[in-house]
């Protein structure tokens, strides 16, 4: 957004854009709770700056006060994955094995194999708490059945 409003000279040559650019970037490392007072503070500092008026309106029409998503939604605050590039970094691996990309079904089977056999390794390495959900999932699934 910052490129579409024409703020990248902006970024790349005032401090204070850029301090305050970055600070509205991070607004989903803050708990969901806090984000709306920080993102206050933030337009009070971007007052200053008339050039930034567009980019405080974008933000808090779509993210702070949008109806389609709340602060709650977007806030990755203590998640153990923040970003894609953890799924980037698995594909690009994935179509370097299989040297191409747009892997043919069998080639991709094949592949695909040996990375569900490291799930039962890697999934509590993630989800620490995976075995207090698979207790609960286990429990709804007994209930439902009586």
């Amino acid at each position: 957004m910052i490129q579409e409003l024409g703020l990248q000279m902006a970024y790349n040559q005032d401090v204070g854009t850029h301090a305050l650019c970055r600070k509205l970037m991070s607004l989903p490392l803050l708990p969901h709770e806090h984000i709306t007072t920080m993102f206050h503070t933030l337009t009070d500092i971007a007052d200053l700056v008339p050039a930034l008026t567009d980019l405080i309106a974008y933000v808090r029409t779509q993210w702070i006060g949008g109806t389609v998503f709340t602060p709650g939604d977007w806030s990755v605050f203590q998640q153990n994955i923040r970003t894609n590039n953890d799924v980037e970094g698995w594909h690009y691996r994935l179509n370097h094995r299989g040297k191409r990309a747009k892997l043919p079904l069998y080639l991709l089977c094949h592949l695909l194999y040996p990375e569900a056999q490291l799930i039962s390794m890697q999934a509590p390495l993630l989800f620490p708490d995976l075995s207090f959900l698979l207790a609960v999932s286990r429990l709804i699934c007994a209930r439902a059945e009586e």
